[in-house]
């Protein structure tokens, strides 16, 4: 099974195989990356920014096993903070070993502003979502 239809008022959102692979890799291979290249010159902290990469496209590919129990909507939002959770953890882990002006250029703690992009895409999503749900309310009196 590659799609599951969602219900009929359900919101903005779809099971999508292309799209769920899209959102999950894009949330994460950056991370994956920036530790493949710390394993070069930091190898243990390498490792761990990889680990941090791999388990929300574990909890991802969850999701997607799960997609007949739970809604997209919710699925895309938990990934996006999951997602958002462990890209925190992989920073503070360059911060904690004096390894964050790595990222950015030597802007240093700055990078942390970058982030936001996790919160924002859920505020996004929601409203996207929310007003779907309020177009099919309206047309369906």
């Amino acid at each position: 099974m590659t799609e599951n239809e969602a219900q009929p008022k359900s919101g903005a959102f779809r099971w999508n195989a292309g799209g769920w692979s899209g959102a999950q890799i894009g949330a994460t291979a950056w991370i994956a990356l920036l530790g493949i290249l710390l394993l070069f010159d930091a190898p243990l902290l390498g490792v761990l920014v990889l680990a941090l990469a791999t388990v929300p496209n574990v909890i991802g590919i969850i999701l997607w096993r799960m997609r007949d129990r739970v809604g997209p909507h919710a699925a895309v939002q938990i990934l996006a903070a999951v997602s958002g959770a462990f890209a925190f953890l992989a920073f503070v882990s360059l911060d904690a070993a004096g390894r964050i002006s790595v990222l950015r250029g030597g802007a240093g703690r700055r990078v942390y502003w970058v982030l936001l992009v996790y919160p924002a895409a859920m505020l996004v999503f929601y409203l996207r979502d929310r007003a779907a749900g309020r177009r099919r309310g309206a047309d369906n009196p």
